[in-house]
């Protein structure tokens, strides 16, 4: 109630079951293979009275499957993250007109292979979209007003109406170019 924490579990990345599909006869794409096989191995730490220190109040570590090796520990999710300099590396590249695929190249390089970089391509892709989302937030509107705007100077043929609700939120916008236009014609 305190906000305090007094447990904590950790447990097997193979802990559980995967979800059962809905339409499992018709898919289209092959099935994922399964993963998670209901193992129970886990850890539970409890906070002493004092909450000084925490001390091992449970512990199930017999695994029935093989372990994970040391070459891909690096790959486990819950090893992977992108640091701030890396995405900082990564959007400056990208700004350049540098390919997703040319940043990783050049962060595996600097890293030394694709086991240091400490994260995946598509980790990489997904830090980078969550970046772009931020900045836009809240201002996405706007800045297409804006750009429809400078288009309006830019094309003389370039039409744009817009209309907001009660509540300031966009309703209806319409735009045409003055090709699209010609062509209509």
């Amino acid at each position: 109630m305190e906000g305090n924490v007094k447990t904590q579990e950790f447990c097997c990345s193979k802990e559980g079951f995967r979800g059962s599909k809905v339409n499992i006869v018709d898919r289209q794409r092959a099935h994922t293979p399964i993963t998670r096989i209901g193992y129970k191995a886990r850890i539970v730490v409890t906070a002493t009275n004092t909450n000084d220190q925490w001390v091992i109040s449970k512990s199930y570590q017999k695994h029935n499957h093989a372990l994970c090796t040391p070459d891909m520990t690096p790959f486990m999710h819950s090893n992977r993250a992108v640091s701030k300099a890396d995405i900082d590396e990564a959007t400056s590249l990208k700004e350049v007109d540098v390919g997703m695929s040319q940043v990783m190249n050049y962060l595996m390089q600097h890293a030394g292979g694709y086991h240091n970089v400490g994260f995946t391509h598509k980790d990489l892709y997904n830090a980078l979209q969550r970046g772009k989302a931020k900045e836009i937030v809240d201002g996405d509107v706007n800045t297409l007003i804006a750009y429809f705007d400078y288009k309006k100077h830019d094309d003389p043929g370039f039409f744009v109406t817009y209309s907001v609700d009660e509540s300031g939120a966009l309703h209806n916008l319409i735009w045409s170019d003055s090709t699209s236009r010609s062509d209509y014609i």
